[in-house]
C-alpha cells in the first residue's frame, strides 16, 4: 500500500490539483472521497492534501468546511520552513471568511499571506494578494486606496510583463471606475480587460468584465449592448460552471430589464439572483445587492410591505459586511418606502442619512440618482423639488448623463428644448451632423462621447439606410484618432476571389496578376479608423484571418513572410442578425465576441417620428433650398402621410425622396414637402404592390406572419414553435427579437 510520501501519493494529489483548477468539481470530489479511503490518516499528516480539500470546499460553497479544513492544515505548516504551502493554506482561510461576509477578517488573513510571500520573495503572490485585498476595499468604497493597492500591484506585474495579471488589473481598475461615475475610463479599462482575456483564453475573467461593461451599459442606457454582453457572459458561466458570477448575470439581468420597465421579468431576475446568491454566501454581498434590487422593483409594483422587507434584508446584510454603498443604496429605497407608508419623519432622516454616506463616498451616479428620486417623495416642497432637480442635473452632467434618460419618453420627444445637434469637425476638416431628438439616438450618441477615444471594437447595427456609415464617420471625427485616416470598406462590395488581397495586400509575384507590391486596406487604416460594413457578408477564411489581426495587431501581406505592426480602430456595420448567423455557423463566434464588445442599435426611421421634420429641413438645404418661413407646412396635422409613412427605406429612403422632388420643384420648399407627401399617399395599385413594396419588406412580412401562426398554434410556446417552423429555437427567438414579438 502506498504511503502520503510515496511518488503514487503525489501523482494522485496532483491529478486531484488538476481537476480543482480545471472546475472539474465532481471528479475532484470523487478524487476526495478515493484518497480519504485509500489513506486513512490524511487529515493528520498531509497539509497538502488538506489545502486541496479546503479549496475545494471553497468552490462548491461549502465556506464553513472550507475553513475547518484549511485550518488543521495551517496548523501542520505554519512552524515549517514550507512558506509557499502556508501563503497558499492563508489563501483558502481568507477567501471562505470573504465568502462568508468578515471582511475584517479577511483583510487580516489576506495581509498575512502579503507578508507570508514576500518572505519567500513570490512576486506573482504579492501581486495576487494584492488584487484581492483591493476588492475588500472596492467592496468598503474606499476607492483610493483599491486603486493604490491595484496600482501596486500593476507595476509588479509590468516588471515581469506578466499579460493574464495585468488583464485582471484592469479589469478590477473598471469596476472601479463604474462606482466612480467614471464611465469613460470603464469601457477602457474593461475593452483592454475584455481583449487581453480573450486572447489568453482565460473565460473566468472575460465572463466578469463582459458582466461589468453590461452594466456601464446599462448605465449609459444602451440597452441593446448591455443584454448582448449579459448573453455572452452567460455563455461562458454555463460553459465553466461560475456560481458567483451567475448571480452577478441574474442582478444585471434585472437591473436591465428594470430599466426598461419590465417589472415582471425584472422581479424574476431578482429572485433568481438572490437564489443564486444564497448558494454562494447566505449572507454576502451578492445577497445585498440582489435583495436591494428586488425591493426597487417591489416599491415600482406597488407591493410596498414586500418591497420594505426586502430593503430590510439588504441592508442587514450590508451593515453586517460594512458594504457602505449597499447600506446607503438600501437607505435611499426605505425613504421612498417609508414615504409610501406616510411616514414622513423616518422618510426625511433615511433620505438624509443617504445623501450624507453618498457624498462621503463620493459616488456621483448613486448620488444623483438619489436626488432625481427624492423629487418624487410626497413631502418635498415645491422649492425642495426645484433644489433636488438641479442637483441632479448637476450631478449627471459632471459623469457625462442627462436627466432625460429616466423620464418617461413622450415627456422627452414632445420639448422642443430636447432637440439636440451634434456636429464634430475632425482634425482633417471634414465635418459630420446629426440631428434628433429621439431617446434612442441621443442615448446613442451619449455612449459614443463615452467610449470614441477607446480603442474597444464598435458593432453599428440597424436596417439598411438607417445612417450606419454616418455614425462611423461621426465615431471616427470626434475621436482623437480624427487626424488619421477613415477606410470605409463594403465588404459585400468586393469580388471573393479579391477580397484577401484588397483587404491584407499582397506582394510582387504573390499570385497571377500581382505585378506590384501592395497595401492592403487593413494597413491603410494605420494610425485611424477602420470601418467595414456588412461585415455579415466577409467569407469565414477571412473572418479567421482578421481575428487573428485583431488579436496579434499585426497583418501580413499574401506572400509576406513577415507580418506587420498595425494599429487601427474598428468599427462594424450590419443589417444582418449575427447572434443568428453565429448560431447557424455563418459567422465565428469568437470573432463576433470581439467586435461586438459595444453595440449600437440605429432605431429605423418609423420609430424617429419626432426627428422626420428635421431632417426633411436638412435635406432641402442639402438640395440648395433656402427655407424661409416654412414651418407652417410642417404642421403635423397637414402632413399625415409623411409622419404616417413606414418608410422601409429608412433616412435614406427619404433623402432620395427630396432629390427628385428637388428636381421637379427647385428653389420651393413648400412645392417639395407637397410633392413628397403626394408621392407617399399615392395609391398604389394591387398588380404593382409587390413590387412598391420591396423585396426585403415582402419577406419580412411573410416571416413574421408564420412566426405569428406558428405561435398561435403552440399557444405561445416558443420550442414547439421552433420545430414546427424547422429551425432552431435560438435563431425563432432571434427572429422574434428582430420582429419586436
Amino acid at each position: 500500500m502506498s504511503t502520503p510520501d510515496s511518488p503514487k501519493f503525489r501523482a494522485e494529489l496532483l491529478q486531484l490539483e488538476l481537476y480543482s483548477s480545471n472546475r472539474d468539481l465532481k471528479k475532484a470530489a470523487a478524487k476526495v472521497v478515493d484518497l480519504e479511503s485509500a489513506y486513512p490518516n490524511l487529515s493528520h499528516n498531509s497539509p497538502r492534501f488538506l489545502l486541496l480539500k479546503a479549496t475545494l470546499f471553497n468552490q462548491t460553497g461549502d465556506y464553513m468546511e472550507a475553513i475547518s479544513t484549511a485550518s488543521k492544515a495551517y496548523d501542520l505548516v505554519r512552524d515549517t520552513s514550507d512558506h509557499e504551502l502556508l501563503a497558499l493554506v492563508q489563501t483558502e482561510l481568507a477567501r471562505a471568511s470573504q465568502y462568508l461576509g468578515d471582511t475584517d477578517r479577511s483583510e487580516r488573513e489576506y495581509r498575512d499571506v502579503a507578508a507570508t510571500y514576500r518572505r519567500c520573495g513570490n512576486t506573482l503572490g504579492i501581486i495576487d494578494t494584492l488584487n484581492k485585498i483591493a476588492g475588500i476595499r472596492y467592496l468598503r468604497a474606499d476607492y483610493d486606496e483599491a486603486c493604490s493597492l491595484l496600482g501596486e500591484a500593476g507595476r509588479c506585474a509590468e516588471e515581469l510583463g506578466d499579460e493574464l495579471r495585468l488583464a485582471r488589473i484592469s479589469g478590477n481598475l473598471g469596476r472601479i471606475a463604474i462606482r466612480q461615475g467614471k464611465f469613460h475610463d470603464a469601457v477602457d479599462k474593461l475593452s483592454v480587460s475584455i481583449e487581453k482575456h480573450g486572447k489568453l483564453g482565460n473565460h473566468v475573467s472575460l465572463a466578469r468584465s463582459f458582466l461589468s461593461l453590461a452594466l456601464v451599459e446599462i448605465r449609459l442606457a444602451n440597452f441593446d449592448s448591455a443584454r448582448r454582453n449579459l448573453k455572452k457572459a452567460l455563455l461562458i458561466i454555463r460553459e465553466q460552471t461560475l456560481r458567483r458570477e451567475l448571480a452577478i448575470y441574474f442582478e444585471y439581468k434585472g437591473e436591465l430589464l428594470l430599466a426598461q420597465g419590465n417589472l415582471d421579468k425584472a422581479l424574476s431576475a431578482a429572485n433568481n439572483a438572490i437564489e443564486a446568491g444564497s448558494a454562494v454566501a447566505a449572507e454576502g454581498d451578492l445577497l445585498s445587492q440582489s435583495e436591494r434590487l428586488k425591493g426597487q422593483i417591489l416599491f415600482k409594483l406597488r407591493r410596498i410591505d414586500e418591497a420594505e422587507e426586502s430593503a430590510n434584508k439588504a441592508l442587514h446584510v450590508a451593515e453586517r459586511i460594512d458594504e457602505k454603498l449597499e447600506i446607503a443604496e438600501s437607505v435611499k429605497l426605505l425613504a421612498e418606502i417609508s414615504d409610501a407608508k406616510r411616514c414622513e419623519t423616518d422618510s426625511k432622516q433615511q433620505l438624509e442619512y443617504s445623501v450624507a454616506l453618498l457624498r462621503s463616498l463620493g459616488t456621483i451616479y448613486e448620488l444623483a440618482d438619489c436626488f432625481r428620486r427624492a423629487c418624487e417623495l410626497s413631502w418635498v416642497d415645491v422649492s425642495a423639488k426645484a433644489h433636488y432637480q438641479q442637483t441632479a442635473i448637476e450631478l449627471y452632467s459632471t459623469i457625462g448623463l442627462d436627466l432625460d434618460m429616466f423620464r418617461k419618453p413622450e415627456a422627452i420627444e414632445a420639448a422642443p428644448q430636447n432637440r439636440h445637434i451634434y456636429i464634430v469637425t475632425g482634425a482633417t476638416g471634414e465635418s459630420v451632423r446629426i440631428a434628433t431628438a429621439n431617446r434612442q439616438m441621443r442615448s446613442i450618441l451619449r455612449v459614443v462621447n463615452h467610449c470614441k477615444d477607446s480603442d474597444i471594437p464598435i458593432l453599428i447595427t440597424g436596417e439598411t439606410g438607417t445612417g450606419k456609415d454616418l455614425l462611423a464617420k461621426y465615431i471616427h471625427h470626434s475621436s482623437i484618432r480624427s487626424g488619421g485616416p477613415f477606410i470605409p470598406v463594403n465588404c459585400s462590395a468586393i469580388p471573393k476571389d479579391l477580397a484577401e488581397s484588397e483587404l491584407f495586400g499582397h506582394v510582387k509575384g504573390s499570385f497571377t496578376n500581382a505585378v506590384e507590391d501592395k497595401q492592403g486596406l487593413v494597413s491603410a487604416a494605420d494610425g485611424g479608423t477602420l470601418f467595414l460594413n456588412e461585415i455579415g457578408e466577409l467569407q469565414k477564411s477571412l473572418q479567421a484571418k482578421l481575428l487573428g489581426c485583431l488579436e496579434e495587431k499585426r497583418v501580413a501581406r499574401i506572400g509576406d513572410t513577415v507580418a506587420h505592426p498595425v494599429n487601427f480602430r474598428l468599427i462594424t456595420a450590419t443589417n444582418r442578425d449575427l447572434e443568428e448567423d453565429v448560431s447557424e455557423g455563418a459567422f465565428r463566434q469568437d470573432l463576433y465576441f470581439r467586435i461586438a464588445v459595444m453595440t449600437l442599435e440605429l432605431p429605423p426611421l418609423r420609430q424617429r417620428g419626432e426627428d422626420l421634420v428635421e431632417l426633411i429641413k436638412f435635406f432641402l438645404c442639402e438640395n440648395g433650398i433656402r427655407l424661409g418661413d416654412v414651418n407652417g407646412i410642417f404642421d403635423h396635422q397637414s402632413i399625415p402621410n409623411i409622419l404616417g409613412y413606414g418608410w422601409p427605406g429608412n433616412i435614406r429612403e427619404l433623402r432620395n425622396e427630396i432629390q427628385l422632388c428637388a428636381l421637379e420643384y427647385p428653389g420651393d420648399p413648400v412645392g417639395v414637402v407637397t410633392s413628397l407627401e403626394a408621392r407617399l399617399s399615392k395609391p398604389i395599385d394591387s398588380k404593382g404592390i409587390e413590387s412598391a413594396s420591396g423585396l426585403s419588406r415582402q419577406l419580412a412580412e411573410f416571416e413574421r406572419n408564420r412566426i405569428r401562426e406558428a405561435l398561435k398554434l403552440t399557444d405561445g410556446v416558443i420550442r414547439r414553435a421552433a420545430q414546427i417552423l424547422q429551425i432552431p429555437e435560438a435563431t425563432l427567438r432571434s427572429k422574434m427579437r428582430r420582429h419586436d414579438m
